[in-house]
C-alpha cells in the first residue's frame, strides 16, 4: 500500500547542494556579501526558514570602524565546520547563507534570536 500524501502537510525542505567557492578568503567574503544582499528585507519567518535549511549561516554588515569592508559573525555552523576540519578533508562541504545586519550589535541580536546548540569541539 502506498502512503497517502496530503499536499497541505508541511514537507521537509529540499537539501540545498553545497557549492565550491574559488578565490580563498576574498572569494568567500564576496560570496557572503552577495548572499546577504539577496536576503535583505526578508521577514523573520523567511529568515528562520533559511536558518533552518542551511548548515552555516553568517551575518554580514558594513563595518566603518574597521579597515573598509564588511564585518562577519557566524550565527550557525561554527561547530559543524570545525568538526569537518578536524576530520582532515581537503574540501569542506556545507550549505551556506548570509543575513544582512545593520551593525555588529544587530548581528549579535540575530545570533541570540536564532540561537542553536553548536557542536562541542574538544
Amino acid at each position: 500500500m502506498l502512503l497517502n500524501h496530503d499536499s497541505k502537510t508541511p514537507q521537509p525542505p529540499e537539501l540545498i547542494a553545497p557549492i565550491e567557492i574559488a578565490g580563498g578568503v576574498s572569494g568567500l567574503q564576496k560570496h557572503l556579501v552577495k548572499l546577504a544582499e539577496k536576503n535583505r528585507g526578508l521577514d523573520h519567518a523567511a529568515l528562520k526558514r533559511l536558518f533552518d535549511e542551511h548548515q552555516v549561516v553568517i551575518a554580514v554588515w558594513e563595518s566603518p570602524d574597521r579597515v573598509p569592508g564588511p564585518g562577519f559573525l557566524t550565527l550557525k555552523g561554527a561547530g559543524y565546520l570545525l568538526a569537518q576540519a578536524k576530520r582532515g578533508p581537503k574540501k569542506i562541504r556545507a550549505t551556506m547563507t548570509a543575513f544582512q545586519a545593520n551593525s555588529r550589535e544587530h548581528a549579535e541580536i540575530l545570533q541570540q534570536a536564532f540561537k542553536e546548540k553548536e557542536l562541542c569541539i574538544e
